[in-house]
């Protein structure tokens, strides 16, 4: 994405964890996260389900100590160019559905057992969160808009130091939920998808 997003989200990460990857919370956030995504009926509810996918893939790339943006534009460097076109068809042997893609690669961060393993299907994960967005007729700078909103409601939650194996989900009195905004770029995709 970009180094202003990604610093956002490792800033808020550091605000809230010891720099320590908890390989079992982080997959239960994305089958929590994928979950909610595959369900979502509305525009709405699809934006927060990715927004909120590409958060926590963020904030784990940052807790296996590497800066997210650089890694990542490493990765996706090599992902777009590569993986995306050649390898993604062979590797997934004509799965069409990045949704499905989505779904592989959790699973197959599931049972990565290496350290380097784990950070390059994060990080291939990324994009495919990117691609689908991209899919349903996102912009590049509509998905940015997107994550800045999950983003600015992420940072009105509860904000104090959480163990490795505490999800920070923490919504106190002064949460402010994303959806109000995500409405309004919802809405503008939706118009343009209709002319398409």
């Amino acid at each position: 994405m970009d180094h202003f997003l990604c610093n956002r989200i490792t800033n808020w990460n550091k605000a809230r964890y010891e720099r320590k990857y908890n390989h079992e919370l982080f997959i239960d956030m994305l089958y929590e996260e994928f979950d909610e995504y595959t369900e979502a009926i509305t525009m709405v509810d699809k934006l927060d389900g990715l927004a909120d996918l590409y958060f926590i893939s963020i904030g784990a790339l940052w807790k296996l100590n590497v800066n997210p943006y650089q890694y990542s534009i490493r990765r996706r460097d090599t992902i777009i160019e590569d993986f995306t076109d050649q390898h993604i068809e062979e590797h997934f042997i004509g799965i069409k559905s990045q949704v499905i893609k989505i779904g592989y690669i959790i699973s197959e961060i599931n049972q990565a057992t290496n350290e380097i393993d784990i950070k390059d299907k994060i990080s291939t994960l990324s994009v495919l969160i990117i691609k689908e967005a991209l899919s349903i007729g996102c912009t590049i700078g509509d998905f940015r808009v997107v994550i800045n909103i999950v983003c600015d409601s992420n940072d009105t939650k509860l904000k104090y130091k959480l163990r490795d194996y505490q999800k920070g989900n923490l919504k106190g009195e002064n949460f402010i939920s994303p959806f109000e905004q995500l409405k309004i770029v919802a809405e503008v995709i939706n118009e343009r998808n209709k002319k398409v």
